[in-house]
């Protein structure tokens, strides 16, 4: 049957019959499209979709003459366009499966792929967010060079770019708490991470930890602090490039880190940076189920399946309100 899953590839499970739940499956944090200006594309429009940014005036510190109209100011603009993708998977089960397994396998594959689908739009964002052109090196002046973890120096200059580059922050100030030990978290950008960065964030001097803040509860779900006005959330999916720095035995690296350590991705992005296109209506994907049943291929309706698609696109929207640190991660944090 090959493409099928078919009864003995997952057996059932041997002695009484069981009523204890399945086993919980761990899923990766999701965390990218918080972050996103989001534009639904209507059905049936086509797949391209262009997105207009205008560009700020400049300043007028002319003074105006008496009884003369000064020239009007033409605003210009940026047009950035992208192209919709569909993407999807399915599993082929059998009539067996269906009929005779005693586990719940149909509602455990929906909801394999309804994490897929989450996961799969993670993936994709990030790999356009990967892509910016603005990077800063934790050492060196280029990936093949990296092989130190983050540090407060970068991260200031980090925030100093963005700021001249008049980027504005996600919220507004969150007041510190009565509580001893909380404090104040000024409006800040986002910045993402893989949890092996995480020590290292932890270690720079100034990090305050969510449970810190005057407010915790306002932090988003993967959050772990702030620290020069970027707050953190990590997961899973931004994952490094392995191999490819420079060598540092106490860095982590997927062959030898004393050759060439791998090279982490700390994303920060401001409002409008980017955006995500779904098409309206389908945003969390399309479900399809097809039981076992005959037809003109499957005369004895031996064969079903459970699948799914969706629409979508990622973009960078403006390069000056995001910015890429590739960095190394401390192999031993302790």
């Amino acid at each position: 049957m090959g493409e099928y899953t078919e009864y003995g590839d997952i057996s059932p499970r041997t002695g009484a019959k069981s009523y204890a739940k399945l086993l919980k499956r761990t899923n990766p944090n999701l965390i990218t499209e918080r972050t996103a200006q989001t534009k639904p594309m209507t059905k049936n429009s086509g797949q391209t979709l262009k997105f207009r940014r205008y560009l700020a005036l400049a300043v007028s510190d002319s003074p105006m003459v008496e009884g003369v109209t000064p020239s009007a100011t033409k605003p210009t603009y940026v047009d950035v366009t992208v192209t919709l993708q569909q993407y999807g998977d399915w599993i082929g089960i059998t009539d067996v499966v269906e009929d005779t397994h005693e586990d719940p396998v149909l509602n455990e594959f929906q909801g394999l792929q309804s994490r897929q689908i989450k996961d799969t739009r993670e993936v994709l964002n990030l790999s356009v967010l990967k892509g910016g052109t603005s990077v800063f090196y934790a050492n060196g002046s280029s990936r093949a060079a990296v092989n130190t973890p983050i540090s407060r120096g970068i991260l200031k200059k980090v925030n100093r770019g963005m700021l001249n580059n008049n980027a504005p922050h996600f919220m507004e100030l969150l007041d510190g708490s009565a509580k001893y030990g909380t404090s104040s978290v000024p409006a800040s950008f986002y910045g993402m991470a893989h949890p092996d960065c995480k020590a290292d964030l932890e270690a720079v001097a100034g990090f305050t930890k969510k449970a810190d803040y005057g407010d915790p509860k306002s932090a988003l779900p993967h959050e772990i602090g702030e620290v020069e006005e970027i707050r953190w959330q990590i997961s899973t999916h931004v994952g490094p490039w392995a191999d490819v720095g420079a060598g540092n035995a106490d860095m982590i690296a997927t062959t030898s880190a004393a050759a060439a350590v791998d090279v982490y991705p700390l994303i920060v992005v401001a409002p409008d940076a980017w955006g995500t296109v779904p098409l309206t209506g389908v945003h969390s994907g399309k479900v399809a189920v097809v039981n076992p049943k005959p037809s003109k291929s499957d005369p004895l309706g031996q064969r079903g399946s459970i699948g799914w698609k969706f629409w979508h696109a990622a973009l960078i929207l403006n390069d000056d309100l995001m910015t890429r640190i590739e960095v190394a991660a401390t192999e031993d944090p302790s």
